[in-house]
Parts: C-alpha cells; structure tokens; sequence
C-alpha cells in the first residue's frame, strides 16, 4: 500500500516509516527539508510539505497519516481534492 507521511521526520514520524517502509508498503515522506531527508532516508520518496508534489502524492494514494504540527497544511491539500470518503482524526 502507498502512504503519504506527513510530518515523517518527526519522532514518531521517523519510527512509523521505518515500521511501514519494513512491512513492505510504499512509502512518500512530506518534510519541510526533503533533500536533508532523502539523505538520511533514500529509500522513501520524500516530497516539500505543502508542495504541489504532497497534494499529487496525497491524491495518488489511499493513506495519509498527519503527524504535522501545523494542521491546516494538510487541510490545504485536502481542499484541492475531489471529494470522497475519508476520515480525519484530530489529536487535539
């Protein structure tokens, strides 16, 4: 399965790829420092939060999971999206 990992840098973030990354699911990281990243990383595709490229990595998967601090970037994305189900748990 493809996942966009949003905030995929973070401490729980860095751990949730590497579980995903394990189990065989393809992987697309979104970090404010994609190249620094990507080096640290290879083996996940990492693309600019809030960048063109997160929204088309969102809209071409069936997974997101937010651990972004700021919420609204992943909300921004959302808007630009065909409507269709999906679930947004909030964690605060």
């Amino acid at each position: 399965m493809r996942v966009v990992v949003v905030g995929a840098t973070g401490f729980v973030g860095r751990e949730l790829i590497e579980r995903l990354a394990s189990e065989g699911h393809e992987v697309v990281g979104a970090s404010r420092r994609p190249r620094e990243a990507a080096a640290a990383k290879p083996e996940v595709t990492w693309v600019e939060t809030g960048a063109p490229e997160m929204v088309d990595a969102i809209a071409a998967t069936g997974s997101v999971v937010n651990l972004a601090f700021q919420h609204h970037t992943l909300e921004a994305a959302f808007a630009s999206l065909q409507p269709r189900s999906r679930a947004v748990y909030p964690t605060r």
